[in-house]
């Protein structure tokens, strides 16, 4: 090997690991993210100290209007349960009563780390018979070749418009948005 290229080499590993650290702080600073929400959240009890408290986060926050969507619609999850003041997740998560979001987050925040996946964790799923009807009534048929290759195209497109500059999603942003409106 010669000189020029150990220092190469050399110089790449040390960028790798300047990388690494990165990731690790990252990681650290994200298992503390959902704990903070928690704590700033304590005085959040109603569905209007859930709206209140999400719109101000999402005033505060940089970015693209998309990008703030998203990250307001996983806190507003979160909250949710926390409060217990969604139907649809109470029944899911079988709530009667804040404390019961309370543990419901507790043991989900041992098993996730961060926003994005503790609400993703706490989501309705959408209902198997719900799928199972609109094959029925011939919604969502995607048998065919053509209907494939259309709905591929067409999701290329939106992946390729959420990149874009105008809106700078992410694909965890836009799947996230689309699990909630699924969710609804």
């Amino acid at each position: 090997m010669t000189n020029s290229a150990k220092v190469k080499t050399d110089v790449l590993a040390d960028v790798r690991m300047a990388g690494q650290r990165f990731a690790e702080f990252k990681l650290a600073h994200d298992k503390r993210i959902a704990p903070a929400l928690l704590e700033h959240a304590k005085t959040v009890s109603t569905q209007q100290d859930v709206d209140a408290f999400c719109d101000g986060y999402a005033e505060t926050l940089t970015g693209t209007d998309g990008s703030k969507r998203a990250q307001k619609s996983m806190v507003r999850t979160i909250l949710k349960v926390l409060t217990a003041t969604d139907d649809k997740l109470n029944t899911y998560h079988k709530l009667k009563k804040p404390a019961d979001g309370r543990k419901v987050l507790d043991k989900a925040m041992l098993k996730t780390v961060g926003i994005d996946a503790l609400s993703k964790a706490l989501r309705v799923p959408p209902n198997k018979s719900d799928a199972a009807n609109d094959t029925e009534t011939g919604e969502g048929d995607t048998g065919t070749n053509e209907a494939q290759n259309t709905l591929q195209a067409w999701w290329d497109e939106c992946i390729k418009k959420g990149h874009s500059e105008k809106y700078g999603l992410t694909n965890d942003e836009m799947l996230a948005f689309i699990a909630q409106v699924l969710a609804k």
